[in-house]
């Protein structure tokens, strides 16, 4: 049930274009992770912005759904105190930090741009098709790419996008590569890759999406009420083996442009896979 109305929340929250990123950079091609990490400072901008437009927090503070990506940043922030189990306040699923008056929640939900921002290379692409699995790729050009590099692999914000490590650059154009596999135990490619496909490395970025009391709205059918209802049949065969299980909701959910900030940092983490 979470799941299902995240995804609708997620595609609203960044479809928008109300976007603030630290240092005065304006588009996310100009993050760096040397400057534009996530601070204290930016943070406070952040919340200021959002009160000034007029976004209604949850009681005293704001809600920040972001991606695990970017927790080590935040919690190697020094002005970061840790959340206890003791805690006065009941904990939402997965808050990991309060700070600046924003309640962070770790999701996979939480939107990764893979090498969304500043370009540590010129961009080059695949010499031939990959399948999925595979270990190593051909490139056109591997000038300054190095063992230990992170490379986004496709078009950037495609569905099948995947960021890999390299971990051997001896023998260029051809390296070998580490990614989130396609099997249980394959740690190659995710997915398969056509010739010519686009090569990059270049800082992520993360999105910390800023929602209030007035960000999201819904509504839902009396039937099914605001959560939903579990619906479970049983008696499926002659000896009621099989069950059927089920969840039911009638509704629909809307976001406010106007009451939703996204802030953009450079993200000093890189992942397997892709988002």
């Amino acid at each position: 049930m979470t799941d299902t109305v995240e995804r609708a929340i997620r595609r609203g929250v960044l479809g928008g274009t109300n976007t603030f990123m630290p240092s005065g950079v304006v588009a996310r091609t100009g993050l760096d992770t040397t400057s534009d990490k996530v601070s204290f400072t930016f943070l406070s901008q952040l919340v200021a912005m959002a009160n000034s437009m007029g976004i209604e927090p949850f009681g005293e503070e704001f809600v920040a759904v972001i991606h695990p990506a970017l927790e080590p940043d935040i919690i190697g922030l020094t002005e970061v105190k840790g959340i206890g189990y003791n805690y006065p306040e009941p904990l939402y699923k997965g808050e990991m930090a309060r700070l600046c008056g924003i309640r962070f929640v770790r999701s996979r939900f939480g939107k990764l741009y893979l090498s969304g921002g500043t370009v540590a290379q010129a961009a080059t692409d695949l010499n031939g098709a990959v399948v999925a699995g595979a270990t190593s790729i051909t490139v056109t050009t591997g000038t300054g790419l190095a063992a230990g590099d992170w490379i986004t692999i496709g078009t950037l914000e495609s569905a099948t996008a995947e960021q890999v490590q390299i971990t051997d650059a001896s023998g260029t154009p051809t390296l070998v590569i580490k990614g989130a596999g396609n099997g249980a135990s394959n740690f190659g490619l995710k997915y398969a890759h056509a010739d010519a496909e686009a090569v990059t490395e270049a800082a992520n970025v993360a999105a910390i999406c800023l929602l209030g009391a007035n960000s999201v709205k819904g509504l839902y059918g009396s039937n099914t009420g605001k959560y939903g209802k579990s619906v479970i049949k049983e008696d499926i065969d002659s000896l009621n083996r099989l069950l059927s299980l089920g969840w039911y909701w009638y509704g629909g959910l809307g976001i406010v442009p106007k009451y939703v900030l996204r802030g953009e940092v450079a993200c000093g983490q890189n992942i397997f896979g892709g988002n």
